[in-house]
């Protein structure tokens, strides 16, 4: 795995230790390398690169996961459903896959289930 494991404002912030093997146990079930896009970010940091100021990444316990191509993004999405994980995004226009382990209401702009957890699909486009 590769990519954004730590806040990129320096802060200290870094994935979570649940979230960096649940996604080692995702890079062997696809058989591929993950490359993070988007991990932790502090709320400053955050602040600069969406307006969902309740976002996962501010408590280290989301990733954004580059994919190459609709192969890829289709075993990605296999193995996250696959071990459970609830709170799943995905851009078709950026090419990568939203994934946290957060367990309670942290509210998404467009997200309009009330209960959790529950599979949530956010698409960004």
């Amino acid at each position: 795995m590769r990519g954004k494991l730590s806040c990129p404002d320096s802060c200290g912030l870094e994935l979570s230790q649940d979230l960096k093997k649940l996604l080692a146990e995702i890079e062997k079930q696809v058989g591929f390398e993950l490359f993070l896009n988007s991990g932790p970010r502090c709320p400053k940091y955050n602040a600069l690169v969406t307006q969902n100021v309740n976002s996962a990444h501010t408590l280290g316990l989301a990733a954004d996961v580059a994919v190459a191509n609709s192969h890829q993004r289709y075993l990605l999405i296999k193995a996250i459903y696959g071990l459970g994980v609830k709170r799943v995004g995905r851009s078709d226009k950026h090419m990568f896959i939203h994934l946290d382990i957060a367990s309670g209401p942290l509210p998404h702009p467009t997200d309009t289930l009330k209960e959790y957890p529950q599979f949530v699909d956010w698409k960004y486009d």
